[in-house]
């Protein structure tokens, strides 16, 4: 499925490549730039994720360390954000890939848990809830997703 596809860290000239993909899959926001996605680049290179077939972006995901608004413990909780695939390459098992590499990078930091936000439109919601839910054991809670690593 995923043959061919190779995942390796972003690096910064990866930026617009990876802001299309996000916004053809109606990921990107207005706080997206490349300052706010250069600065969580610089503390964590390695959780900073690209799949590519042929030298060509096909996806991207990155994970981080989270502070929390609220008073929880978040020294054992890392967040994965921008799973993303460019349409082209779904289907393929390029996103399980990344969500499985980004998770044992997490795992491997110490992290001991992970959380998503998933927002998708409508036509999409059940196949990516599927995605998180029956392919990689995450429970949820409507559009927060959570797994134990």
């Amino acid at each position: 499925m995923s043959s061919g596809v190779q995942i390796r860290e972003f690096e910064l000239e990866d930026y617009e490549v990876v802001e299309e993909i996000w916004r053809i899959t109606d990921l990107y926001n207005t706080r997206d730039n490349k300052g706010r996605y250069e600065k969580i680049w610089r503390k964590n290179k390695d959780l900073f994720l690209i799949a590519e077939k042929d030298k060509w972006i096909i996806g991207s995901v990155y994970g981080v360390f989270p502070y929390m608004w609220f008073s929880l413990p978040t020294f054992s909780i890392g967040y994965i954000g921008h799973l993303a695939i460019h349409p082209d390459a779904q289907g393929l098992g390029v996103g399980s890939k990344l969500i499985d590499e980004i998770c044992k990078r997490l795992r491997n930091r110490g992290k001991t848990r992970v959380f998503l936000f998933a927002s998708p439109s409508e036509g999409r919601r059940e196949d990516l809830y599927r995605f998180y839910r029956e392919r990689h054991g995450f429970k949820n809670i409507s559009d927060l997703f959570f797994k134990r690593l």
